[in-house]
């Protein structure tokens, strides 16, 4: 029964409320940061995918080069 009456305690919905408020806004912020994170990834991916590509291509033309002198 003392819990019970301790959640009456004048001031104990105000803290309740301001704690479950800053837990809210810290997960609303993991999962902004989260999104944001994975929009960069797939650019990320991209830029390698292309970097590749290029590093082939350009391995490919000199050893089709090399071949043909």
């Amino acid at each position: 029964m003392r819990l019970a009456n301790q959640s009456h305690l004048p001031g104990s919905v105000a803290h309740k409320k301001a704690f479950f408020d800053a837990h809210n806004k810290k997960l609303a912020e993991a999962k902004k940061a989260k999104a944001s994170l994975d929009e960069q990834q797939p650019e990320s991916v991209a830029v390698l995918l292309n970097t590749l590509e290029t590093l082939t291509k350009d391995v490919v033309e000199k050893e089709e080069s090399g071949e043909t002198e």
